[in-house]
């Protein structure tokens, strides 16, 4: 299977997430070290940046000093852009899997090269199930994926529908069991 169309998730995120610093405070920042600076603060997406003391009003100096700058807001924003990314990577991969399971289960099985290479399999498997070994081989189990639609015969295995079943769905056998 592909890869998503990363430039095209970026884009998407870029789009949404772009920020002009368009509204901007100038709050005031204490330091690790204790000083205590000036800086205009995106109101969005938490970026500072320094301002010179000297550059500011009396006024803008008084304003600041009662709103400190704050130091979450940046990574609010990019917790946001994170998961906004993340969902649409997830989407992206889901339409992948339908579009493969379109596929696979619709064109794939039901084509003749498909049925040939399982009568190639259950035939070199002598019709019989390898997974119990007793009960007649009716249909084939992939053991990778990785070469899918260009399978070789050994990555595939001639199993009975039980079987097939209990190895497709695990937890169901241990359902029924119980």
């Amino acid at each position: 299977m592909t890869q998503p169309d990363w430039e095209a998730i970026q884009k998407q995120v870029d789009e949404r997430y772009k920020c002009a610093h368009e509204e901007r405070e100038v709050r005031l920042r204490t330091l690790q070290n204790g000083n205590r600076i000036f800086v205009s603060q995106c109101l969005n997406c938490g970026t500072m940046q320094a301002v010179a003391k000297t550059s500011l009003t009396f006024i803008q100096r008084q304003k600041a000093e009662g709103r400190p700058a704050d130091e979450t807001l940046r990574e609010r924003y990019y917790q946001a852009l994170s998961e906004y990314r993340q969902s649409l990577v997830e989407a992206a991969r889901s339409a992948q899997q339908e579009a493969w399971n379109d596929w696979y289960y619709g064109e794939r099985l039901a084509s003749e090269k498909w049925r040939a290479l399982c009568r190639k399999v259950i035939r070199r498997d002598k019709g019989v199930c390898q997974c119990c070994l007793e009960a007649p081989a009716t249909q084939v189990h992939h053991l990778t994926y990785a070469r899918v639609g260009n399978e070789a015969l050994f990555d595939l295995v001639a199993v009975c529908e039980s079987c097939h079943r209990n190895i497709l769905h695990p937890d169901k056998q241990r359902e029924d069991a119980s």
